[in-house]
């Protein structure tokens, strides 16, 4: 059907069609909430006693007279929610930076130890929640990456423990 098409209209027509078809419903109302019905909420630092609750304002506006609910996006909507278009470009990227080094530090360690197969698994895990939530969620809500990185790390001290007790003892 686009065979005749130039390039240029070819690749517009797939980034609409990607837009449309492949990203979650809420996210095309981000930018119809913010900065429109809300103000952005500004940076959301970890532990800061703020909360952004963009997921319920969108929600909101998504179905104003259905109230109670919440709406899931990926993270780079609730950046935008957060500090705008230019801001939640320049931290997905540094997010996407972070990822990609951790990737490679984990593909620097030993790969057939229960360690690194542990932590490349997280950070597949946490990738994949990135693309439903944002960066807080992730982390640490009730399914968050907080609570299997506590785990993981009990698990590298009781390991390590084991080690120191072997060689003290010359086992």
């Amino acid at each position: 059907m686009y065979a005749n098409f130039p390039d240029l209209i070819k690749k517009s027509l797939f980034a609409i069609n990607s837009i449309v078809f492949r990203t979650s419903a809420p996210a095309v109302f981000y930018p119809v909430t913010f900065p429109g019905k809300a103000n952005f909420y500004g940076l959301d630092l970890p532990f800061d006693h703020f909360t952004p609750d963009d997921n319920l304002l969108v929600w909101k506006v998504m179905w104003p007279k259905t109230p109670g609910g919440s709406v899931s996006a990926a993270f780079q909507f609730s950046l935008y929610a957060q500090v705008g278009l230019l801001g939640a470009i320049i931290l997905a990227f540094f997010t996407g930076v972070l990822l990609g080094g951790s990737w490679a530090c984990v593909l620097k360690m030993d790969g057939s130890g229960p360690i690194s197969l542990l932590l490349a698994t997280l950070l597949l895990i946490f990738s994949i929640f990135l693309a439903i939530d944002s960066i807080r969620n992730s982390v640490v809500s009730s399914y968050g990456l907080i609570w299997a990185g506590l785990y993981l790390m009990l698990i590298m001290a009781a390991s390590y423990a084991r080690i120191r007790r072997n060689n003290t003892l010359g086992l």
